[in-house]
This record gives C-alpha cells, sequence and structure tokens, in this order.
C-alpha cells in the first residue's frame, strides 16, 4: 500500500501541473478570443465567416473547466492542512502548488537556493502529510 507522504506528494504535484495548465489554457482562450476579434473586423465575405466560426469553435473546446475542477478537488483536500501552517510555510506552499511557481521562483521569492526551496517544500510536504486524513 502506498505511504501517506507519497499520496500527498503525488496529489499535490497534480494540483500544480494542473494550475499551470489553467493558467496556459486561459492564455490560450485570450489569444484566440483577439483573433475572434481581428476576423470578426476584417469578415466580409461568406469564407471568412467559415474561418470564424472555426475560430469560435476552437476557442469553447478549451477545456479550462475540468482543470479548474480537478484543481478545486485537491485543493479543498489539503486546504485546512495548509492553513495550519506557519504564514511564511504556508505562502510557499500556496504559491509552489495553487500558483504553480516553479522551485527556482520560489527560491529567489522567499531567499533560498533552488535546491533549498525544494528541501523545504519537502519538510512542509511531509507536515501535511502528518496531519491529513
Amino acid at each position: 500500500m502506498e505511504s501517506r507522504l507519497k499520496i500527498v506528494k503525488r496529489e499535490l504535484r497534480a494540483l500544480k501541473k494542473s494550475s499551470h495548465a489553467i493558467k496556459r489554457l486561459i492564455e490560450l482562450q485570450g489569444i484566440h478570443f483577439k483573433r475572434v476579434k481581428a476576423l470578426q473586423s476584417l469578415s466580409t465575405i461568406k469564407e471568412d465567416n467559415a474561418i470564424l466560426e472555426k475560430e469560435k469553435e476552437l476557442m469553447l473546446s478549451i477545456c479550462l473547466k475540468t482543470e479548474i475542477e480537478k484543481s478545486q478537488k485537491i485543493e479543498e483536500k489539503y486546504l485546512k492542512e495548509i492553513n495550519k501552517l506557519d504564514e511564511g510555510d504556508k505562502a510557499m506552499v500556496l504559491d509552489c502548488f495553487f500558483n504553480g511557481m516553479p522551485f527556482w521562483k520560489l527560491g529567489m521569492e522567499y531567499g533560498f537556493s533552488e535546491e533549498g526551496a525544494r528541501k523545504h517544500i519537502d519538510a512542509i510536504v511531509k507536515k501535511i502529510a502528518q496531519n491529513v486524513e
């Protein structure tokens, strides 16, 4: 049977990946929205309307809702334990897993090296794993 620590690590990594995916999907939707606006301003013939409709389909097919639901599920599971951490550790965990910040950036933000940030996050995850149900 998988240890609680491995499960917590796996789920928090999944949250980090999902958070990153959400950011990228939102950016992609923004790009498609701008393209639709540009096409609408240029659209004059029937062929252009077909291109416009295809662009709208692409914009709507982005599965942002699914990623958000996946993130929310994991966030709900761990938020209670994360809120019990001291403010510095809490902020670091939120930036890492909820905001998808990479370790090198965490290190710069919180005064660690990249490896130091990774080790500190590992220690915090162990605290969370000890208390999570």
